[in-house]
């Protein structure tokens, strides 16, 4: 809520500064006006009456369908309903453009038409060559589009076209034939569309039948080369042999696998190597094969051998071993078990043998599988290559059909669009037609002129308006409140305004001659109301810190600093303290003026040491107020500010009074304000409203700072009330003034008088 208020706040105030403006330059203003209406009504008066004549058109969303089964080459119109408006709005612009305009004045050959340009009075008595060439020189197109308007009716599809001209009956002419040629433009637009189409769909036509021929050509090339006319059931056929073979394949590697892992020839494996085995043993006979136990000689030998063993040990037993028959049965028995070594192993050799054949003929027999499993797989990669080859063939066949076949299509299609496009390029259909045309208007036009009067003051008013503030802008002087706060950035301590002497009649404030000391002479007047506020806003900005020595000081002369240091010491004075006014203006001293005293002796004798410095300074018409002179004019007053004798002169002066008021000199004059001001609790700069400029304030504030580390505040000085009343409107009125709500007081007539009431020392104190 606060921010609202401060918002409406900013903009009330805006808008009286505005008026406050306006106010001050009004007679740019009023001149504005007044030269704005004055033109208007020249040009007015001698302008002759205007006619206007208007014909309806509706627009339709699209034209009659004559060939409901084709479609259009252009579309007239909108298809979409929702697109209406922009479509409506875009054929306004159609009709009020330059092209369709140039079509009329060709056709009305406006263009040498001096009536219509408005020079028939001025190509009067020319040649025929001075004529054409003042005639040349109009511009009739924008002659015409300038006076014509179209308006759509509401809530409809209809436009009102209308033109405006001097004569009526070229009024009527103009529109009628504007709305001719707008149809007739758009029969045009369709058929110069209709026949570019039909152009470019032929050179298509013509392109496309090249390239299918040659599309065409490439795939019969490309068949007799590679005799594809059964290619694809070529490639149906090696897939079932494909698939045969694999079939076969997996039979065979059946196969291989059943003998690979059949246990006859794994038992047979397994006898060889044992009879191997038996073969490389030394003695056979403890071989207990069935092959050698069933034998019939081995079991003989055996026998035998087992006989000649009993004998032998009975032998051995009853002879010893040398015994002949003995060694005999021995020899013997040798040669016996030699035999049956021999049979054995030819036994043994004879079963190796038939086993290894045995296993020869199932090895044939894997071979034979292996073999016939081998011979499938390269079957199968003969006929895979073979594919390979066909697949490869059709890849590059199919991409020269697919040109040809999409060649044939785009062909076939632009064959027929064309078709199409000639037969309805035959009917000629339109979605404008005219409903009314324009009859010829009967009288002027209403208001015509009223309206450009009343255009040309708002022109003037415009005018008048941007001087004044063109004229504001260039014031670059302070000259409100917020000029000074916003250029200054210091403390605003009030304002003075201008005093108005006619004013003192009206409260009755006539006694004595009229004075700059107004505070003392005027004290009812307005401006001792505000400078009381000044003095208040001085003294008292700080609670319970009164400030005791105040330097008043200006950016420049003449702006009231001397006036204003007069009438706060008067104030302050009036409240009851006890005030000393200081002229320090030791170049050019005017402050003895206001109290109608001679400025020597003054100050620089009482620091030269020629006289007393109490007995320099002397009293004023306001009780409690003294006046310290400059004195003689210095040489240089600079050196007497700096020096510790003037410092001991201050004090000694702030030991006798409450305060001390310093008038100094300008600032950006002299340094004299300056090293003044380094003394001082507060520092007063006095800005005259209309004449300080800105940048003088601006300046004067820079000065200071660099100096000054205690309170600097401005006052804005000779501040027209009546001139700023909307800003300040409290302050307008100066009979019933916010100040002077208080002024007609008991008291103020007793000050009026020039006598103080008694105060007490109490009161005096404080």
């Amino acid at each position: 809520m606060e921010l609202e208020r401060t918002g409406s706040g900013d903009i009330a105030n805006r808008i009286r500064v505005f008026l406050g403006i306006l106010g001050r330059r009004r007679w740019f203003v009023i001149g504005g006006l007044v030269l704005g209406a004055a033109l208007s009504f020249v040009l007015v008066s001698g302008e002759k009456p205007m006619f206007e004549a208007t014909a309806s058109v509706i627009l339709e969303r699209t034209p009659p369908s004559v060939l409901s089964r084709h479609e259009e080459v252009v579309q007239l119109g909108v298809g979409d309903y929702w697109s209406i408006n922009e479509y409506i709005k875009t054929q306004i612009e159609v009709l009020k453009s330059r092209r369709l305009a140039k079509r009329v004045v060709d056709r009305l050959g406006l263009d040498l038409d001096p009536v219509f340009l408005g020079v028939s009075e001025g190509v009067q008595g020319l040649s025929d060559s001075d004529r054409l060439r003042v005639l040349r020189k109009q511009d009739a197109v924008s002659l015409l589009m300038g006076r014509t308007t179209v308006t759509l009716k509401p809530d409809s599809q209809m436009l009102l076209v209308s033109v405006r001209n001097h004569d009526p009956k070229m009024a009527q002419e103009l529109v009628n034939t504007l709305v001719e040629e707008y149809l007739q433009d758009n029969i045009d637009f369709r058929r110069r569309v209709v026949n570019e189409a039909m152009a470019d769909l032929k050179g298509l036509m013509v392109n496309v039948r090249r390239d299918k021929e040659e599309a065409e050509a490439r795939v019969l090339e490309f068949e007799r080369r590679f005799g594809v006319g059964n290619l694809e059931s070529r490639i149906d056929a090696l897939k079932r042999r494909i698939d045969l073979l694999g079939e076969q394949a997996v039979t065979a590697r059946m196969d291989r696998i059943d003998v690979d892992a059949a246990p006859k020839r794994m038992q047979l494996e397994e006898q060889i190597a044992e009879t191997q085995r038996m073969l490389e043993m030394k003695d056979l006979s403890k071989i207990s094969d069935s092959l050698l136990v069933g034998n019939s000689n081995i079991s003989n030998l055996k026998f035998q051998i087992v006989a000649l063993d009993v004998k032998i040990r009975e032998l051995e037993e009853s002879y010893g071993p040398k015994w002949p028959a003995l060694r005999a049965a021995v020899d013997q028995r040798g040669l016996l078990r030699s035999a049956m070594q021999r049979e054995a192993r030819q036994l043994l050799e004879s079963k190796l043998a038939g086993l290894v054949t045995q296993l020869q003929d199932e090895n044939d027999k894997l071979l034979k599988v292996v073999h016939t499993e081998e011979e499938l797989a390269r079957e199968i990669e003969r006929a895979k290559s073979e594919e390979a080859a066909l697949l490869k063939i059709r890849l590059d066949y199919g991409p020269l059909t697919v040109k040809r076949d999409e060649a044939r299509v785009l062909f076939e299609e632009i064959s027929q669009r064309y078709a199409r496009t000639a037969l309805v390029s035959q009917v000629e259909t339109n979605n404008i037609r005219v409903q009314d045309l324009a009859v010829e208007p009967s009288s002027p036009m209403p208001g015509h002129q009223k309206v450009r009067l009343l255009l040309g003051i708002l022109i003037g008013f415009a005018v008048g308006v941007g001087l004044a503030g063109f004229v504001e802008a260039l014031d670059s002087t302070v000259k409100t409140r917020e000029d000074v706060e916003e250029v200054s950035g210091l403390s605003f301590l009030g304002l003075v305004p201008l005093h108005d002497y006619a004013e003192d009649e009206l409260l009755g404030d006539a006694e004595g001659p009229s004075h700059e000391l107004l505070l003392f002479h005027r004290p009812r007047s307005t401006v001792a109301e505000h400078i009381r506020t000044v003095r208040t806003n001085i003294f008292f900005a700080a609670p319970g810190v009164r400030p005791r020595l105040v330097v008043v000081t200006s950016p420049g002369p003449r702006e009231g600093k001397t006036t204003l240091a007069a009438n706060l010491g008067a104030a302050n004075a009036m409240a009851g303290a006890r005030t000393l006014l200081m002229d320090l203006d030791m170049r050019r001293p005017r402050l003895h003026n206001v109290f109608n005293q001679a400025k020597q002796p003054g100050l620089t004798e009482a620091y030269e040491g020629a006289l007393d410095l109490r007995s320099v300074i002397r009293p004023t018409a306001v009780a409690g107020l003294d006046f310290l002179p400059c004195g003689a004019v210095s040489a240089n007053p600079v050196e007497i500010l700096e020096s510790q004798r003037f410092r001991d002169m201050i004090d000694e002066l702030l030991g006798i009074y409450d305060t001390v008021v310093m008038d100094s000199p300008p600032l950006l004059s002299v340094a004299d304000a300056v090293v003044q001001s380094s003394y001082a609790q507060v520092t007063v700069l006095v800005a005259k409203a209309g004449s300080t400029a800105k940048e003088a304030l601006r300046e004067a504030r820079d000065m200071l700072a660099g100096v000054v580390d205690r309170k600097v505040g401005v006052i804005l000085n000779c501040f027209d009330v009546e001139r700023h009343a909307y800003r300040y409107s409290y302050y307008k009125s100066k009979r019933y003034g916010y100040y002077n709500y208080y002024t007609i007081t008991e008291e103020t007539a007793v000050e009026a008088s020039g006598e103080l009431p008694a105060r007490t020392n109490n009161e005096r104190s404080s």
